[in-house]
């Protein structure tokens, strides 16, 4: 080979010099100066000249061609019957003006050898050119590099895109050693391409995905491409990022595998966002599970760390407008009582710059994306609330009002002493959401419980004005003597019965029972000793009836029985039961004494 290209550069080592050219055919070595090629060439160099890879032409120095090898006449697609002889602008008027005819007219009027390439239009390819003058003329040796430029352009093309990719991409050897960086990769792990390349990928594992990246680096020496994997990557200023990578093996020209090209997409906001969301329902279902809030807050506290935060609390105002803490909850359970000891220390100050009470004051929210030096400073009076600040940690730090129908009603802070988690905008919008969730799950239950209280307190309304209706009727029907039903009640009663014995054919029988000589009884031991003998009476009437039948009072010392169902022979029997009974009784009145009855039947 006369031209050695590596890389898409040029090189010039096995060039020919100006005035001396060696030839490495297969068959043989033969040195020989340009001089030597020209008009004529002697058929010693005919046959290594056709036998070159080169396309070869020679020019007299009025650009006439002297003569053309066999790759010139494939290339130029002309014969050497055609152009042997020809002035080289008339065998190509096309070319006059081009860079083929100024670089020609420079070596040659330099006496200089020049080599270029250049796209010939015509022919539609691209030529690499070595021109060398001589004494008698001009030598020119070139080589269809089309395929070349083409597969350069690719090149370029492809190293245009990785380049503006908004995603990562970057090659490196098995070892993890990184070879190429792209901008997105810059933008994505904030290391540039100077500090990384050359270093090794471990940097961007975290310690607790070096499990992972071992298995992934297993895979991919078998040769499997890893698709789409979701993972987590450190950045150079500390931060954790959700990636989405996929890793391809990169094999030499024998089919080795000799490293890796990896391209990550940050997928953070997504993953986030799935987290958030997930918190969310989370928490919604946590919230309606139960209507006692000191039972669903601290579930929700437990929800909203570590996904949110690394401590949290959660306090609500009584209805005296108290602040009563409902839950605290901290990544470290022994910090507990420090975040507690933190509100302590401030809640009985005057003037308080952040946190729950000044929330509840405001009923703003609170944003801190960083604990600047301005904010300690503020606590600087404060000696024991800024040696709490400092052993918590504290990195970032944001609160929310709960707010129901437009009253604050609470508040949740959110801290982080991670210090790749500063809070934002956006976290404060979602915790703001989750407080709003909060608020108003809050208030339904408020709610439920009014209404509850007013539900409980109607039903009670009710029964008392059931109750008194039914003390009404029972006072306007019932004897308050025997408490039997009065005159009033036997006739509604009877006339029920008549009507129903009318419809359906059946019988009904009546007993007129009268206690003989009450009146005599009623003057001589007086009237609460008579209303005790009806008393009696009435009692040992009703102890023989049916659980169907009725008795009650007409009036004075006279009862009425109706007997639903009973016939006339049956009633008979009944009342002479009932007469025999009260004739047998010892009523209690006057150390005891015996009386008797009058009964008629109907």
């Amino acid at each position: 080979m006369l031209v050695s290209r590596r890389g898409g550069d040029v090189g010039m080592s096995h060039l020919p010099s100006k005035n001396q050219h060696t030839f490495h055919p297969l068959h043989a070595q033969k040195t020989f100066s340009l001089e030597d090629v020209g008009q004529g060439v002697d058929q010693r160099f005919a046959g290594i000249l056709d036998s070159l890879t080169n396309a070869f032409v020679s020019l007299d120095r009025q650009w006439r061609v002297t003569y053309i090898n066999l790759q010139a006449e494939s290339l130029l697609q002309k014969t050497r019957e055609e152009l042997l002889g020809k002035i080289l602008w008339e065998a190509f008027p096309e070319a006059l003006g081009s860079t083929f005819y100024r670089k020609y007219h420079e070596a040659f009027e330099t006496l200089t050898s020049i080599r270029f390439e250049e796209f010939y239009p015509h022919l539609h390819k691209w030529f690499e050119v070595q021109a060398y003058r001589s004494k008698k003329g001009m030598s020119v040796y070139f080589q269809d590099i089309t395929r070349h430029k083409q597969v350069e352009e690719e090149l370029f093309t492809l190293a245009a895109i990785v380049e503006s990719s908004d995603d990562a991409i970057f090659s490196r050897t098995l070892d993890g050693i990184v070879l190429s960086w792209n901008t997105g990769a810059e933008r994505l792990y904030g290391y540039s391409a100077l500090e990384m390349i050359g270093q090794s990928i471990h940097t961007l594992v975290p310690p607790e995905r070096r499990q992972e990246w071992e298995e992934i680096m297993q895979r991919l020496a078998e040769g499997q491409r890893i698709e789409h994997v979701e993972t987590v990557r450190s950045r150079k200023d500390g931060r954790r990022i959700d990636v989405s990578i996929t890793v391809s093996p990169v094999r030499d020209a024998t089919g080795k595998i000799i490293g890796a090209s990896t391209i990550a997409r940050d997928i953070t906001k997504r993953k986030h966002a799935e987290k958030r969301q997930h918190l969310l329902n989370e928490a919604s279902n946590a919230l309606v599970s139960s209507l006692d809030h000191q039972l669903t807050l601290p579930e929700v506290a437990q929800l909203i760390v570590p996904t949110l935060a690394d401590y949290c609390r959660i306090a609500l105002v009584d209805e005296q407008q108290q602040i009563k803490e409902i839950t605290v909850n901290h990544i470290d359970p022994e910090k507990i009582a420090l975040v507690r000891e933190l509100y302590e220390s401030y809640k009985d100050r005057a003037y308080i710059t952040y946190g729950v009470q000044r929330i509840l004051q405001t009923g703003k929210p609170e944003l801190l994306s960083t604990i600047s030096g301005d904010v300690l400073e503020s606590v600087q009076q404060s000696p024991e609330v800024l040696q709490i600040i400092r052993a918590l940690g504290l990195e970032s730090y944001m609160g929310v009002p709960l707010l129901a129908r437009g009253k604050t009603i609470g508040a949740i802070t959110f801290s982080s002493v991670q210090a790749h988690r500063y809070y934002t905008p956006d976290d404060l919008s979602f915790a703001q959401e989750l407080a709003r969730r909060i608020a108003l799950v809050l208030e339904n239950a408020r709610l439920h419980r009014e209404a509850q209280a007013e539900i409980a307190e109607r039903k009670q309304a009710e029964e008392q004005q059931r109750v008194l209706k039914e003390r009404m009727l029972a006072l306007a029907t019932t004897d308050q003597v025997t408490e039997l039903p009065n005159h009033r009640a036997l006739l509604a009663q009877l006339d029920q019965e008549l009507e129903r014995a009318q419809r359906y054919e059946r019988a009904c029988s009546l007993l007129f029972l009268d206690l003989d000589h009450f009146k005599a009884l009623n003057d001589g031991y007086g009237h609460t000793a008579g209303d005790a003998v009806l008393y009696e009476f009435a009692s040992l009437i009703r102890a023989r009836l049916r659980r169907i039948d009725t008795v009650g009072r007409w009036g004075g010392e006279e009862f009425v029985a109706i007997l639903p169902e009973l016939q006339a022979d049956e009633a008979l029997l009944l009342a002479e039961e009932v007469r025999a009974a009260v004739a047998a009784h010892t009523f209690s009145v006057g150390g005891g004494i015996h009386l008797t009855c009058s009964v008629g039947m109907a």
